[in-house]
C-alpha cells in the first residue's frame, strides 16, 4: 500500500481534455508509478510530467522519480 492510499484527501480530478497527452499521462499516474519507457510508448515525454506537476498538483502534491537502471526511471505522485 502506498502513502497516497493512506491519505484520505483525494487527488484532483483530471482536468485535461480527453485524448491529450496530459490527460493520458495523468490518468496513468493515478494508477501507480509510470516508467519512462511506458511514458515514451504513450507518445509523451517528461515535459508532460512537468506540466501536470506545475499546473495541477502543486503545492499539495508533487511528482517524484526513482532511478531503476541505466536509461529507466519511474515517476509517481507524492504528497508534499
Amino acid at each position: 500500500m502506498n502513502q497516497l492510499a493512506l491519505n484520505f484527501q483525494p487527488l484532483p480530478p483530471n482536468p485535461y481534455k480527453t485524448g491529450t497527452q496530459c490527460h493520458r499521462v495523468y490518468q496513468r499516474l493515478l494508477v501507480g508509478p509510470l516508467p519512462l519507457s511506458e511514458l515514451h510508448r504513450m507518445g509523451a515525454d517528461t515535459a508532460r510530467i512537468r506540466q501536470i506537476r506545475n499546473e495541477l498538483l502543486k503545492p499539495q502534491y508533487d511528482i517524484s522519480w526513482k532511478y531503476i537502471r541505466e536509461g529507466e526511471t519511474e515517476y509517481y505522485i507524492v504528497r508534499n
